[in-house]
């Protein structure tokens, strides 16, 4: 198949799409847009940014055609060996895992935008460009003749995004023989380029040593540095695209940020890409891939992203341990870690996976999947006297999967760790993964034995330890606890907050309440139905805790085991 990009208005945003294919006497030609695109399990409705969608012969006449489903047509073909689809692309999103164009760039996810044939799925694939003569172009995809590029099947060209503009910034340096490539699109000019390729060749090192080889021959990191506030990476098989803003951010506060994603989607080269579950082994674009194992390809991937930081040294302990502690502080201020498990959360990305979702429903498959990955890597330490690691097991699976390209089950997974740990640690973590408890006992239990402890305490903000209630910037609730003052009360989410005891609050709550809470007060809520007045009544007891790690002993071995600094 063949694919010709154009555009004649850039700032409308609209992107002109032709692909020209053999009928290879067909009748009937189905043709298939992406329902999904890999990094984020859930549905992503491509077809809602299609217009003017029309196919033709070889000769320029229409053929007749009709839409099977949101997102696949149907083309007659009968007595025509050649075939043209035409149509436009509504390209007005910039975040890693979207297409956009404007005047200064045209970037592209193939997923979003490309159809392809779902019986000629293994054929090359090449994507033509027209692009103004100034432009250049920044992907994995092989270039075989000017602006013309070839991925050898449709899973290459969907896992290949690209950026063609005139204020690309290039730098390419080697490691152990991979060439590792470094895009710069948007404001970077702050940015200190000989530090930033020291940072990134350092946790690039320490991935290879863990893994001891590479997927890829060459790797691009192709970052979009934008003047508002985003944090975004998504991962591909050969590249990842990381969005970062405010620009003026990136070589200050946002430096360990820049790192800390950078290392994350690297690892998913060999922790997804390569190390695959069964379910989507291949990917299957037409339709939800499900399985359990989330919390291996984004909750590991998360876990390992910082720890890698911490041995190449783009992590202090201190800022390590700060991480993890978002983490945990996730895990603990979540009450559905009592009745949900990671495992259901991760089936059930496709649902709501990547919004808030209702309260109290799921778990994250990345801040609890790193807990998660954190007392796996120290329950195998313990099992081995400090032999092996969550290293050894994600080694093995590359061996025996990533290499092979088989897919690798929950099944898989357990039995690598039972034969390099033992069944006991085993039966822990299948009760953690897949029966809804919580994981602060098994977490408290490992951050002992590397020599820490965690320490609680009542949150500064009165509406959280005394309540049970976190409220944003507006007043807004946005979590309530099971039990809390607040839960009894009749609080609730999306609750407003507008007055305490008939005081006018705007959003100063915890202030007001240190002024005016009583023994029991009544609050003021706009809800969506109008004005209401509840009584809340503080119970004494603590409610929602901030949690930090301590260090408990110095020089201790089985810590120094841990962080594996190289």
């Amino acid at each position: 198949m063949d694919y010709y990009l154009s555009f004649s208005k850039p700032t409308q945003h609209w992107l002109d799409i032709e692909i020209r294919l053999d009928t290879l006497g067909q009748e009937h030609v189905m043709l298939q847009l992406p329902a999904w695109r890999p990094g984020r399990y859930q549905l992503g409705n491509f077809a809602a940014n299609i217009r003017h969608w029309a196919a033709f012969d070889g000769e320029d006449q229409p053929l007749a055609f009709r839409k099977r489903t949101k997102d696949l047509w149907e083309i007659d073909t009968t007595g025509t060996t050649q075939l043209r689809v035409r149509y436009q692309f509504y390209a007005n999103a910039l975040d890693a895992g979207s297409t956009w164009l404007d005047e200064h760039q045209l970037y592209v996810n193939p997923v979003n935008c490309l159809l392809y044939q779902p019986n000629q799925v293994d054929a090359p694939h090449r994507v033509h460009l027209s692009l103004p003569p100034d432009y250049e172009v920044a992907t994995s995809m092989v270039e075989v003749k000017a602006l013309t590029f070839e991925a050898q099947d449709f899973q290459e060209l969907a896992d290949s995004p690209f950026i063609a503009s005139d204020t690309l910034q290039h730098r390419l340096f080697v490691v152990n023989d991979i060439d590792f490539q470094l895009w710069f699109q948007g404001d970077w000019q702050d940015l200190n380029e000989p530090q930033l390729e020291n940072d990134f060749r350092k946790f690039i090192a320490v991935q290879l040593a863990l893994f001891e080889e590479c997927p890829v021959e060459e790797y691009h990191f192709l970052f979009q540095f934008v003047p508002y506030k985003a944090y975004h990476g998504v991962e591909h098989l050969k590249s990842t695209v990381i969005v970062l803003g405010p620009n003026y951010l990136l070589s200050g506060d946002y430096y360990p940020e820049l790192l800390g994603v950078s290392s994350h989607e690297l690892f998913h080269t060999w922790n997804i890409k390569a190390i695959r579950p069964a379910a989507m082994q291949p990917y299957d674009f037409s339709q939800e891939n499900y399985t359990r194992l989330g919390y291996v390809a984004e909750g590991v991937t998360t876990y390992y992203g910082d720890q890698l930081l911490l041995r190449s040294g783009g992590l202090s302990w201190t800022d390590y341990l700060h991480q993890l502690e978002r983490s945990v502080q996730r895990h603990l201020d979540n009450p559905a870690r009592h009745h949900y498990s990671v495992a259901e959360s991760s089936f059930d990305t496709w649902l709501d996976g990547y919004q808030k979702g209702a309260p109290g429903r799921k778990l994250s498959i990345y801040a609890d999947g790193c807990v998660l990955a954190f007392i796996t890597d120290v329950g195998l330490m313990q099992a081995t006297n400090n032999q092996a690691s969550l290293d050894t097991v994600m080694r093995q699976l590359y061996q025996e999967f990533g290499k092979t390209g088989k897919g690798y089950t929950e099944d898989d997974y357990f039995r690598l760790i039972g034969e390099i740990g033992n069944t006991d640690l085993v039966h822990n973590l299948r009760s953690l993964v897949g029966e809804g408890v919580s994981m602060e006992t098994a977490f408290r239990q490992a951050i002992a034995y590397l020599g820490w402890e965690l320490v609680e305490d009542p949150s500064s903000k009165l509406s959280e330890s005394q309540l049970g209630m976190k409220l944003n910037d507006q007043g807004k609730i946005i979590a309530v606890y099971p039990g809390s003052p607040a839960d009894e009360a009749g609080l609730a989410e999306d609750d407003v907050v507008v007055a305490l005891n008939g005081i006018a609050i705007e959003g100063d709550f915890d202030k007001w309440a240190a002024y005016r809470l009583t023994e029991a007060f009544h609050l003021d809520l706009k809800r969506k139905m109008g004005l209401t007045r509840v009584s809340v009544a503080p119970d004494g007891k603590p409610w929602y805790r901030n949690y930090r790690l301590e260090r408990k002993t110095a020089d201790n071995a089985n810590e120094s085991a841990w962080a594996r600094i190289l």
